[in-house]
């Protein structure tokens, strides 16, 4: 009878198994950090369209008001900007997710401030005021006055909404105020924010864009820290 040799198949070792594992461990901690910030910039593009949305809307709100803008507070209406746009103006439906910024805090979406009788949670804030930078008043803080796109010297340059959020209270802001800290211009996009400005577009501003003292608001990082 013939001779049959019996080859007994070869296992990994635990050396071999240990760099395998070693190996798998590396790749992700390369991969994650890439995926989350390839996340981060998909959730910054959306924001940035969503604004850019905004920004239209508050345009073909001022041409059907003759040239005015929303006020971010109509007392007589019970008013925010956002509602104005969506039951005053009816330019945007109730449930339009343009006002969600995907970066911001899920769950506080749940708790608009309730300042009005219809609230629209939202991600976005416009200033309670605009400084005129050749005059030494502000313009439509604390009065019945209206905003027109026409008065903005600087368009281009000048934001209408920003990305906002109370980190007081833990909800969305529809305004943002020099003389409160919670109503503060969330950098949550790469230590910046995008901004709806004046002249239709939208733009991701960082951190000393917002500190001209053209502005005066507080900023919130992303660490949680305020500052003016």
């Amino acid at each position: 009878m013939g001779n049959f040799q019996h080859t007994q198949a070869k296992g990994f070792t635990l050396i071999e198994l240990l760099i395998v594992v070693s190996i798998i461990a590396l790749l992700i901690a390369i991969l994650l950090p890439a995926i989350r910030q390839a996340r981060l910039t998909a959730q910054a593009a959306v924001c940035m369209n969503h604004q850019k949305q905004i920004g239209w809307v508050w345009m073909a709100y001022a041409f059907e008001y003759d040239d005015y803008l929303p006020r971010w507070w109509d007392p007589n209406h019970l008013l925010t900007w956002s509602e104005m746009l969506v039951y005053e103006a009816k330019l945007l439906p109730e449930a339009s997710d343009v006002f969600y910024c995907p970066s911001s805090y899920p769950d506080s979406y749940g708790v608009a401030d309730q300042v009005s009788t219809r609230p629209l949670a939202l991600g976005y804030g416009t200033p309670q005021y605009w400084r005129d930078p050749n005059a030494e008043f502000m313009l439509g803080f604390n009065s019945d006055d209206y905003m027109k796109l026409s008065a903005m010297d600087s368009p281009s340059t000048t934001f209408l909404i920003v990305d906002s959020f109370d980190a007081v209270v833990g909800v969305q802001r529809y305004d943002i105020n020099s003389n409160h800290s919670q109503k503060a211009i969330h950098l949550r996009h790469g230590e910046g924010a995008n901004a709806s400005m004046a002249d239709g577009s939208a733009s991701h501003q960082q951190e000393g864009y917002f500190r001209d003292a053209y502005y005066l608001c507080y900023l919130l990082f992303p660490d949680g820290v305020i500052s003016k």
